[in-house]
């Protein structure tokens, strides 16, 4: 299987496998990013990057050495304003599963995360994957947009509650192929 590199780039970025000096401060970037509490009705979990970094975000049957989480470094400053961490051949052998991808508050907007996103689904053409897939809150309005302006405009299903109302909460898998 074909593994997303170890270190890849944009014009902008440096995005590479994350380092255990860096748990602490990736933590922290995840618990200053969006209000996921709005969105599914759970808290930041406080030791999800830790979690992440030592065992992976895998789906049932799942194994380590398939998932992987990126820092997304800026080359000018060296500086970490975001990361992803995705598993390889999940449903499919030639699917990747983007658990998370999170941008600072600080550098939203600004048309970094299409950047990395851009990239990121061209080194997986690359490596012979023909989708990557993201599960997205419903009410995760700005992320909605975000995906679908990245292409990725296919729903193969809508889990969770079955009506809107408070205290009740959905999502939707999103899918980009080509």
């Amino acid at each position: 299987m074909n593994l997303i590199p170890s270190q890849w780039s944009t014009p902008t970025f440096i995005c590479e496998d994350m380092q255990s000096f860096e748990i602490g401060f990736v933590q922290e970037l995840y618990m200053a990013s969006a209000p996921v509490t709005l969105w599914d009705g759970k808290e930041h979990d406080p030791h999800y990057i830790e979690l992440s970094y030592h065992e992976g975000i895998l789906p049932e049957g799942g194994v380590k050495e398939r998932f992987r989480i990126q820092t997304v470094r800026m080359k000018s400053t060296e500086e970490i304003i975001g990361f992803v961490s995705l598993y390889h051949g999940y449903p499919e052998g030639d699917s990747l599963y983007l658990a998370m991808m999170c941008i600072s508050g600080d550098f939203q907007n600004q048309g970094y995360g299409q950047e990395v996103m851009k990239h990121f689904l061209l080194e997986a053409s690359l490596l012979g994957y023909s989708e990557v897939r993201v599960n997205v809150s419903l009410r995760n309005w700005a992320g909605l947009r975000f995906w679908n302006k990245s292409g990725f405009n296919y729903i193969s299903g809508i889990f969770g509650d079955k009506e809107f109302a408070e205290g009740k909460f959905a999502d939707i898998e999103l899918i980009n192929r080509w």
